[in-house]
């Protein structure tokens, strides 16, 4: 009877746990997805203002996508998740274009030819956070 009691004791705090991690999961990618989401309006709204992003415009940018890498890679193992997926192919996307405005700040010229093209790009990543959002609502 005690083992019956142990094994089912074991059982509860295993399922709590699996609750505890996937509920906690569900909890973190929505922050990353709305902290990502405010940090491409920002650099969409410095292209439209026409302002060429300083350095530190930049290590905000670039600061929510090391703590977006680190959520990925603590939670490898969901990688089987829809949300999971969606939210590394986001990230990449978000990576690409803070990339982009890093390579193309450099100089007036450069950026402004680059200017009109963020908005497209960040459109990009904004459907692809939408798609993470659908994945954690579905």
């Amino acid at each position: 009877m005690n083992r019956r009691y142990v094994i089912l004791v074991a059982l509860a705090l295993l399922i709590g746990v699996e609750h505890y991690v996937r509920d906690r999961y569900e909890k973190v990618i929505a922050v990353h997805v709305d902290v990502l989401s405010e940090m491409t309006n920002k650099a969409t709204g410095l292209a439209t203002l026409g302002k060429r992003p300083s350095p530190n415009d930049l290590t905000e940018l670039m600061y929510p996508l090391e703590r977006a890498r680190q959520f990925i890679g603590e939670y490898r193992d969901e990688s089987e998740r829809p949300s999971y997926q969606r939210f590394v192919a986001a990230v990449d996307a978000y990576e690409a274009l803070v990339m982009a405005i890093d390579a193309q700040r450099g100089s007036v010229e450069s950026w402004a030819d680059f200017r009109p093209l963020v908005a497209q790009r960040a459109g990009r990543v904004s459907a692809a956070l939408a798609a993470v959002r659908v994945d954690q609502d579905g």
